[in-house]
């Protein structure tokens, strides 16, 4: 998921205000930690629970570039064989057929209480979850009040310097 908020013309306003392009990339900033903060506990909320690790391994970072900030928040949850699975509930899967790692073996789980063992089994697949638009859903109003808020300062901000 990633949220990306482009100050256009930074440079233009870098050239007409010595330092306008840092005063709003971090205003920029303070409003991409603010809405972090906002998504978070919503995410969070949203992420569907079995054992708890992707909900406990969401996290949120600022990437740079020379003209644009980028909040990309990732949950890196992994399974046993180190695939990130959040894909997988996000997107759901086919149906597909899960083999014992080491050739030989057997695969062992419980089924209904009962300890089943089994050279390979049939996996009907898994319905897609799309919690990570729910997500986006309930902050909507908060990221246009943030994105307003933003440009808001940027405009009051350059504003004072032009007026210097």
């Amino acid at each position: 998921m990633r949220i990306i908020f482009k100050a256009q013309s930074v440079k233009k306003l870098a050239d007409n205000y010595s330092k306008a392009r840092f005063i709003v990339g971090d205003t920029v900033n303070r409003g991409l930690r603010k809405l972090y903060r906002i998504l978070e506990p919503i995410l969070k909320a949203e992420t569907p629970v079995r054992t708890g690790r992707l909900r406990t391994s969401t996290r949120g970072q600022i990437l740079y570039s020379d003209r644009d900030q980028v909040l990309s928040v990732r949950q890196g949850a992994k399974t046993s064989e180190g695939a990130f699975y959040g894909r997988f509930v996000r997107e759901g899967t086919r149906q597909h057929e899960i083999k014992p790692r080491r050739p030989g073996g057997v695969l062992a789980f419980h089924v209904g209480g009962e300890m089943v063992f089994a050279r390979r089994v049939l996996h009907p697949g898994t319905s897609p979850n799309p919690y990570h638009i729910r997500t986006m859903g309930k902050a909507r109003p908060q990221i246009e009040a943030i994105a307003t808020e933003i440009a808001s300062d940027i405009v009051a901000i350059t504003h004072r310097r032009g007026a210097q």
